[in-house]
């Protein structure tokens, strides 16, 4: 059987951790300084207290040890394994667990070991993890699963809306005058991940019009009302509820719902939310 290790954005529960044996890499988030393992050290609602509190609120890659220790555990068995990561392109840690593992090979040449980045996080990621756990349930060869899982990033559309920009101005997303600019306005940005990179799908003068642009973006690029649609949220349950309301007016109603994962409401502050879905 292979061994599938996730970091800590990929938004499978504690439950689903323990039903399919899944292993996970926890990144760091710091406050003011302090660091902690995310999900393991810290919980999501001290994150929001400490954003809330206007704390200095950082994140970092996982401890190397930590994935060395985990990597070298499965080769040792001789267990193929893969670790399955947030966008490279909005952290290194696809890379560092790279690193790691072309290290591990020179020890252990008869273990199939590999890094997949996922293009995403969140629970585009959570969607994608559950479909390639299927796959290595089904039986399926380690070339086999890496391929799937290759294939299903190029599959998954991710939308998100960011509801206040000052924790991206903090992270330095965007600059000081733009941010102040936006909260002036009360722009609010919506953006896509484009080949796991934030770009920017458009701007929408208030969180109503905002919403609605959203909608309309999932009916154009979705004609199965059955299809599975997951919505990840941070600490704003009444957004959640005010869309996948919205979705079911259009007729949706197969959803998947998770928290945004602590490192990535770091980055785009307490009432974000996403949508998203495999391509038609």
């Amino acid at each position: 059987m292979i061994k599938f290790i996730i970091d800590s954005t990929i938004d499978l529960s504690d439950d689903l951790l323990k039903t399919y044996d899944v292993d996970m890499i926890s990144l760091q988030v710091l406050i003011d300084g302090k660091n902690y393992r995310d999900r393991k050290e810290i919980k999501i609602e001290d994150l929001y207290q400490a954003i809330k509190e206007n704390k200095k609120v950082q994140t970092s890659l996982p401890i190397m040890m930590d994935m060395y220790e985990t990597f070298e555990k499965y080769a040792k068995e001789n267990t193929d394994f893969i670790f399955y990561t947030f966008s490279s392109r909005l952290s290194g840690t696809y890379n560092a667990g790279r690193q790691v593992i072309e290290d591990l090979k020179g020890q252990y040449p008869n273990v199939n070991m590999i890094a997949i980045d996922s293009k995403n996080g969140g629970t585009p990621g959570l969607i994608m993890a559950l479909d390639i756990l299927e796959k290595i349930k089904s039986g399926a060869s380690f070339n086999e699963v890496v391929d799937y899982a290759n294939m299903l990033t190029t599959k998954m559309e991710n939308l998100f809306l960011v509801n206040d920009l000052t924790q991206l101005k903090r992270g330095g997303r965007i600059s000081t005058l733009k941010s102040l600019v936006g909260n002036l306005l009360n722009i609010k940005p919506i953006l896509i991940l484009d080949d796991g990179a934030i770009t920017q799908y458009k701007s929408s003068i208030g969180q109503k019009r905002a919403l609605n642009d959203m909608i309309e973006f999932v009916v154009k690029n979705i004609p199965n009302k059955n299809a599975l649609i997951g919505i990840n949220y941070s600490a704003n349950e009444e957004l959640l509820h005010k869309v996948e309301g919205m979705l079911i007016e259009k007729g949706f109603n197969n959803f998947i719902k998770s928290r945004i994962a602590s490192t990535m409401t770091a980055h785009i502050g307490l009432d974000a939310i996403s949508l998203s879905f495999y391509k038609a």
